[in-house]
């Protein structure tokens, strides 16, 4: 999964320019977020453990999420998830007034489309 920094967006025009400045998550330098699953696994239910390596700012670290299987066909399948990442794990360290202090909650929606081999 890749994320365009730059398409990030909180509503807000000059929080955003923060959000994307050298301060937090450095677009111009560091363009993209990535998560390069490595292995799923079925559990209990609809419930799927996802394996892999989550890329911010340059700085790649092990995750581990659950996410939940909204569908399945034989083409595709589709995942939704809502996981907590500490943003020092990557380099996101400044915080005036606290801001960005703490756990930062992503919430994604992925969909798996089958390729031929």
């Amino acid at each position: 999964m890749t994320l365009d920094v730059a398409s990030l967006g909180t509503g807000n025009a000059k929080r955003d320019a923060h959000l994307r400045s050298a301060d937090l998550l450095g677009a111009d330098d560091y363009p993209q977020i990535t998560f390069a699953a490595r292995s799923a696994e079925r559990l209990d239910g609809d419930d799927v453990r996802v394996t892999g390596q989550l890329t911010v700012r340059g700085v790649s670290r092990p995750l581990t999420l659950t996410a939940r299987l909204t569908s399945a066909t034989a083409e595709a399948l589709a995942l939704e998830t809502e996981f907590t990442v500490g943003p020092d794990r990557f380099g996101v360290t400044w915080s005036q007034l606290d801001m960005m202090r703490g756990l930062t909650t992503v919430t994604a929606a992925l969909r798996f489309t089958r390729t031929a081999a």
